[in-house]
């Protein structure tokens, strides 16, 4: 790219220049700009991009993406730049509006809406609701229309969030809200794989135990979180796997957790799970059962099987 760029500009249009700055300049906030500028000319001359021209510019926005998102990872980020970060969130949300995919455009909101819940929106005016409303409508439709492509279980759980706030279940009745999360969540599964099903029952459950200790006029808490439970064990498989044993523990009574326990063991011996996830299966199943009973002697349980196991490799 550097080398076409160099030597053969003449060949290539500005805009295709500009996308290979881009990657020449490691995405900098110089390469954005420019590409930015010229692209807002290009629309506002109603100059008619190419599929290929639109996949190269989806494809660079999001390697945008990616470098800023890495940049959180960053402990040690000293300063960061928040005035380019919601440039490029802002301008990329503005061009999936209008040639994005329905994935695409709710990758944007996402964007912004992280933006805003690590570092903050007043200096950048971000109207946070307005956009969780969008998310929420983007997330339905494809839901509903059997087009949820990118729609991951933080985002259904986000719509269910949404819809238990602000938009309908404060006026519907219990049965009314009980019907509509079940078509909507039957809907998602059909598209969704083992993993993601499961994810999705955790950030469910995790939702409807919030509410343990509260009281919630014209419902029995306790009735509902035992209604819960029924329906999400009924909808994991039949055998017990690695892949749903932490949501099985933080469902379980202490009976079960005695059956798990035996599971745990038998995955173990059967070489299914190696011995860090062995162990830290058993912390959860130790801190399960310590958050049950509440006594001291399973709080020295708990603690001294971390003491005992602190120098493990990945503990």
């Amino acid at each position: 790219m550097e080398y076409v760029n160099k030597n053969h500009r003449d060949l290539i249009s500005q805009l295709n220049f500009l996308l290979n700055a881009c990657y020449i300049n490691n995405y900098s906030a110089t390469s954005f700009n420019d590409l930015k500028n010229q692209i807002n000319t290009i629309l506002e001359r109603n100059v008619v991009l190419t599929a290929d021209e639109l996949f190269d510019i989806n494809l660079v926005f999001s390697e945008f993406s990616i470098s800023i998102k890495k940049s959180w990872l960053k402990t040690q980020l000293s300063k960061p730049d928040l005035s380019f970060w919601y440039a490029v969130f802002k301008f990329r949300y503005k061009f999936n509006k209008l040639y994005g995919s329905s994935s695409d455009l709710l990758s944007s909101v996402n964007e912004i809406i992280s933006l805003n819940t690590n570092y903050g929106s007043d200096i950048y005016d971000i109207d946070i609701e307005s956009l969780e409303l969008e998310k929420h409508d983007l997330i339905y439709d494809g839901i509903i229309n059997n087009n949820s492509e990118g729609v991951l279980p933080e985002d259904f759980i986000s719509m269910y969030k949404t819809r238990s706030k602000r938009i309908y279940y404060p006026d519907w009745t219990e049965k009314e809200i009980e019907t509509d999360i079940l078509a909507l969540f039957n809907a998602y599964r059909k598209t969704i794989n083992y993993e993601h099903l499961v994810l999705t029952l955790e950030l469910y459950w995790q939702q409807v135990y919030s509410v343990k200790n509260y009281k919630i006029e014209g419902m029995e808490t306790e009735d509902l979180l035992n209604k819960s439970k029924a329906f999400i064990i009924n909808e994991l498989s039949a055998t017990i796997s690695d892949q749903d044993l932490d949501l099985r523990i933080s469902l379980s009574n202490l009976e079960e957790l005695e059956v798990l326990k035996n599971t745990l063991e038998s995955l173990y011996r059967q070489k299914i799970i190696n011995e860090t996830r062995f162990k830290i299966l058993n912390l959860q199943l130790l801190q399960k059962q310590y958050n049950i009973q509440y006594s001291k002697e399973s709080a020295f349980v708990y603690y001294q099987f971390i003491i005992d196991n602190i120098q493990v490799t990945g503990f």
